[in-house]
């Protein structure tokens, strides 16, 4: 029942502190992205990865900033980006992972690309191809339709590019896998090399031919990403947060940490109600006329209600998600 508890006190911190910080994401997204939409299901897939909770504040809010900007959602079912747990110098820290729809989104809005089609080959499948120039060049692919298609043996992708050229290619089943091998995840045996195996075949195809032609700045994070994560080393993200209430929470145990400090700030102002506060001292009355006060600030009191409803929505609809981890169930109180 204490493991039950400390979970729920975890999400429902990240929670708070992902609402309370609201703005940071709205300035990142691009501007056709709803920021309700895209904190809720940032929260939802936590919600799935409970070992995401067990991460650095800072790390798991600075994945979710990176997303904002790469302007990719963190659904597994879309399969553009997925935050991956990654224990780093002794502690967890999320790395993102981006999938080959996030690569298809990045690489249709620079605007030179007019057509993609990915695919992988299986062994019965029947497949040629050959690189050259004009006639001698030439790739065809016709999937078997039968039930057992085989194992995967390559993949490949076809772009047609606004200026008119086409360019395609083939990576064959070595290739892959010695991407694949390389993943952290993949060797943990989990992430999306496990959950979206084909996907991942394709990503590794187009990550290729993306490194040889130009392409955007987002683009270019996404490639970066992937190939720290595949190093082996830290990502970094938490670089990307100007300023959160967790600075002094790095060295203790993921959310704990900051749970407990909000705790004990919440209890020293129950016992103290004027903590903090400056006494007050006669002030000398002012010479000439006097102005009267300027009215509250309505866009903060605002900004405040929004971000107390945005709490309880998120609370009320995505902590049913934690009924049910990991195959366990999980009752509240």
């Amino acid at each position: 029942m204490g493991e039950i508890v400390t979970l729920e006190r975890k999400a429902t911190t990240i929670r708070d502190m992902m609402a309370k910080n609201q703005k940071l994401i709205e300035s990142a997204l691009p501007r056709h992205m709803s920021p309700d939409r895209f904190l809720r299901i940032a929260l939802t897939s936590m919600s799935k990865n409970p070992k995401l909770l067990e991460c650095t504040p800072r790390s798991l809010f600075g994945a979710v900033l990176q997303c904002a900007q790469l302007g990719l959602e963190t659904d597994d079912l879309r399969g553009q980006a997925y935050l991956i747990p990654f224990r780093n110098k002794g502690v967890y820290e999320v790395q993102v992972m981006v999938g080959y729809k996030g690569f298809l989104e990045l690489v249709y809005r620079t605007k030179k690309v007019l057509d993609i089609t990915a695919e992988v080959v299986h062994e019965q499948d029947e497949f040629s191809f050959q690189h050259g120039s004009g006639d001698n060049e030439f790739l065809t692919h016709k999937p078997y339709m039968g039930d057992d298609p085989g194992e995967l043996i390559a993949a490949y992708v076809k772009v047609k590019f606004a200026a008119g050229h086409e360019r395609f290619a083939v990576l064959p089943r070595r290739e892959v896998m010695k991407a694949a091998s390389s993943s952290r995840a993949y060797r943990d045996n989990s992430g999306p090399w496990i959950t979206h195996e084909d996907e991942m075949w394709k990503k590794t195809a187009l990550r290729r031919i993306c490194k040889t032609v130009p392409m955007s700045p987002e683009v270019a994070t996404a490639i970066a990403l992937e190939e720290r994560e595949s190093a082996g080393i830290g990502q970094d993200l938490s670089a990307l947060i100007p300023d959160l209430h967790t600075d002094n929470e790095e060295n203790k145990s993921g959310l704990d940490g900051l749970t407990d400090k909000l705790k004990e700030e919440k209890g020293h102002a129950e016992q103290d109600p004027n903590a903090g506060k400056e006494e007050v001292k006669d002030k000398p009355k002012p010479i000439g006329p006097t102005k009267d006060p300027e009215p509250p600030n309505q866009t903060q009191e605002t900004d405040d209600i929004k971000a107390d409803t945005l709490i309880a929505e998120i609370r009320a609809s995505d902590l049913e998600m934690l009924k049910r981890v990991d195959g366990t169930i999980y009752r509240r109180g």
